[in-house]
């Protein structure tokens, strides 16, 4: 306590012999959120500037500190929690984002209640052996509890091995009640391969990785830690249960193999639940590309509209950044390494929320460019080609029904396949030239199985000439064209992924390396894999298109490849196969999803505006609660906090100023009236105190409050800013200069100024 009064921080509880001051671990804090520096680093950098060689001592000593440090940080958080009011259960969930949850009276209902983008990332490693020593937990509300994840893992075990495709009892709907896809665009996806068991290169890791679930603003709700395994299902199951019972109906939620997982939620523990309150499963606008095509028409954002613009590819954006802290805990503790991730998504959703303004800015711009470019050009097609939007409607609906149709083949035509295929081989042996005794074993035993499909087909047995071998012939060799084309696409996908990691940032100089050497790989087996296609294609009757590798590459995300399907029904003639009336579907779409997202729009503008007024209130409520009982220091660091949140909110002000001088701009400039508010924003939360003279509000200020409608001025279309906070910000101004004045000895034992 001596040394901390003095602003040195030891690095041991008794007997310290060294100790750093606390600007420099304060410095340390910023130094890992903001660049990911190690202790290590960190400590050869204060070596450098001090002149001293570097001792691994040092490292330790720092480590040790900086503990500490942490320790101090943690307990002031909760202080401050709890004197705002801001420890009840799910308090940060139903109140970190504004635009989600800031839900106002009559305002306009959208069709999900919140938006949700969930995914694995493996990055976030620990070795089994690190921080053996140290058996502390960590404790964080974005992260939850192994014991609560395993009640999902037996339910679910063993479900990622099913062959069959379930009956739709089992099945959740998708959006719009659209039917979910078959099992085949999922079997190529490393999260529907994910094991129960470590695999040999899992075998000195303890957590693989982290599965986290964000809203579509990019600030996180939850984290699970993937202990030894790969992505299980558990995983994103224990994280719908929490938000389930936290958000209540209506939510939205996408996930790379959101198809697969639709129907693994149904037959968990959770899928009543998720049926009674309507959850709705999507796939990622990018990853979702690489579905088939009937997958994309039921889950895919853009072909139901309902989402708006919304891609659900947030995750890679956050892992982007998370990834650069993986080398802080590879050896850490578990302690360790969840303590630098809780801080790593605290000033994540920081950044996020001050950026705010900005995202809802750049959406509003993109839709409106959306409805003012592309929306013509639909009009104009619509118009010269007489096609309506029922129509449009219709051709999506057609062409779903014809890829369910393509779903299975038929049992006769299999037992006629295999049935051709015995008769060629029983030929092959009557007319081979080897040992008789051989030939014999063979011919009896084709024979054996010729006889058992001829009973199974009822009929005669088929010579080389008759109809039924031409006809089943050509079948067969539409099925071979089919695998030939299904080899061929996986290889575009596995391209297309690997293409995405070479770019992503964060990806290291050895996998950039290994990746790259795999595209050239991967091209010379698409051009083998290409030309087997060509000659089947030209073998098929009718002959299919043959295709050129510049073809194969620039297909827009494998949509087209479901189209060169050889199937019994020719599709030429529909007019959803046009490719121009493809083209044009696809535009209208579009259009349909930038309305559908200005209308999220303009409900989350007047969301975000109406917390920015409410908020500081709320916090300045607390405050003199705080004061009226004495708390003066802690008065003092809640002011503070309210000083840095006005200025932020001041720069989210402005931004959203420029949200309603949008040309086109179509929502309300006003504030709104959350819903279900708490005597915490209607009221103060002591009957002793006077809201009108603790706040300092001259008459000019109180008539503002006393307006009729939503009691605030609208001199140029939107709320003008308060007389409250300008008074706030001078309080709170002086009551800073006042706390950087004041001296150890002056009253205030065991407060050490940071300055």
């Amino acid at each position: 306590v001596h040394l901390l009064r003095r602003g040195i921080l030891a690095c041991t509880p008794e007997r310290p012999e060294a100790g750093f001051r606390v600007e420099v671990l304060e410095l340390l804090h910023a130094a890992r959120l903001r660049a990911y520096v190690s202790h290590e680093a960190f400590a050869r950098i204060l070596c450098d500037l001090h002149g001293i060689p570097y001792r691994k001592t040092l490292r330790q000593q720092l480590s040790n500190a900086y503990d500490a440090y942490i320790l101090i940080i943690l307990e002031h958080r909760r202080i401050l929690r709890q004197a705002f009011g801001q420890n009840t259960p799910h308090w940060r969930l139903l109140n970190a984002c504004s635009a989600c949850d800031y839900r106002l009276k009559d305002e306009p209902t959208l069709p999900h209640s919140k938006l949700l983008a969930a995914d694995g990332n493996n990055s976030s490693k620990r070795f089994a052996k690190a921080g053996n020593q140290d058996q502390r937990l960590y404790e964080s509300d974005y992260i939850i509890p192994p014991e609560e994840v395993d009640q999902f893992e037996n339910e679910v075990h063993g479900h990622r091995r099913r062959t069959k495709p379930q009956a739709e009892a089992d099945v959740m709907p998708s959006a719009e009640g659209a039917e979910p896809s078959s099992l085949a665009c999922t079997q190529k996806w490393k999260t529907f391969q994910a094991k129960d068991h470590a695999s040999h290169w899992m075998d000195g890791l303890h957590e693989t990785g982290n599965f986290l679930c964000v809203c579509r603003h990019g600030l996180v709700h939850y984290s699970v830690d993937m202990v030894k395994s790969g992505e299980l299902a558990k995983y994103p199951i224990a994280c719908l249960h929490k938000l389930l019972h936290v958000y209540g109906p209506d939510l939205a939620l996408g996930y790379d193999i959101g198809c697969e997982h639709s129907t693994t939620v149904a037959r968990s523990s959770i899928g009543d639940l998720a049926k009674t309150q309507n959850l709705r499963f999507y796939v990622g606008a990018f990853h979702g590309y690489a579905h088939n095509r009937k997958c994309q028409l039921a889950f895919h954002p853009r072909f139901l509209t309902t989402t708006g613009l919304e891609d659900f590819e947030t995750n890679e954006r956050l892992f982007s950044k998370q990834n650069l802290t993986a080398h802080l805990f590879r050896h850490a503790s578990q302690y360790h390494r969840q303590m630098t991730l809780d801080f790593f998504w605290t000033r994540w959703d920081e950044d996020r929320r001050a950026g705010l303004a900005d995202w809802l800015y750049d959406k509003y711009r993109q839709a409106l460019d959306i409805v003012r470019t592309t929306a013509p050009e639909v009009e104009r097609i619509q118009s010269d080609h007489a096609i309506s939007d029922e129509d449009f409607l219709q051709f999506l609906d057609e062409e779903q029904k014809y890829l369910h149709r393509l779903q299975h083949e038929p049992e006769a035509e299999v037992l006629a396949y295999k049935y051709l295929e015995t008769l060629k081989s029983l030929h092959a042996e009557e007319a081979a030239q080897r040992d008789y005794l051989t030939i014999v074993h063979a011919i009896h035993r084709y024979e054996q199985l010729a006889v058992h499909y001829e009973n199974q087909l009822q009929t005669e047995r088929w010579a080389p000439e008759s109809d039924e071998w031409r006809n089943t012939e050509d079948e067969l060799r539409r099925r071979t064209y089919n695998q030939a084309l299904d080899h061929l696409e996986a290889l575009v996908v596995q391209r297309l992924f690997e293409m995405e990691k070479l770019s992503l940032r964060g990806t290291g100089y050895a996998l950039r390396t290994h990746l790259a050497k795999a595209l050239r790989e991967r091209s010379e087996a698409i051009r083998t894999a290409l030309q087997r296609y060509n000659n089947l294609a030209r073998q098929v009757k009718p002959p299919r298109p043959t295709l050129s590798f510049q073809e194969v590459v620039d297909y827009s995300f494998l949509s087209e490849f479901t189209l060169l399907r050889n199937s019994r029904e020719d599709i030429r003639a529909k007019r959803w196969s046009d490719p121009f009336v493809r083209e044009t579907t696809v535009k209208w779409l579009l259009v349909r999803c930038a309305r559908v997202e200005l209308k999220c729009l303009n409900v989350e503008v007047c969301r975000l505006w109406t917390a920015l007024h409410d908020e500081p209130q709320s916090m300045m409520r607390r405050i003199r609660r705080a004061e009226a009982q004495g708390d003066f220091l802690v008065a003092a660091e809640m002011s503070s906090v309210l000083v840095r949140r006005l200025r932020v909110d001041e720069l989210l002000k402005r931004r959203l100023e420029q949200v309603f001088s949008l040309p086109g701009f179509s929502g309300l400039r006003t504030r709104g009236v959350r819903v279900e508010q708490t005597t915490e924003h209607t009221a103060s939360v002591d009957a002793g105190l006077d809201l009108d003279r603790d706040l300092d509000l001259d008459s000019g200020a109180q008539a503002e409050l006393s307006d009729d409608g939503d009691g605030w001025p609208e001199s140029h279309g939107w709320d003008e800013p308060d007389e409250f906070e300008q008074d706030a910000r001078e309080e709170f101004d002086r009551l800073a200069l006042v706390l950087d004045n004041m001296s150890i000895d002056q009253g205030f034992p065991g407060v050490v100024s940071a300055a």
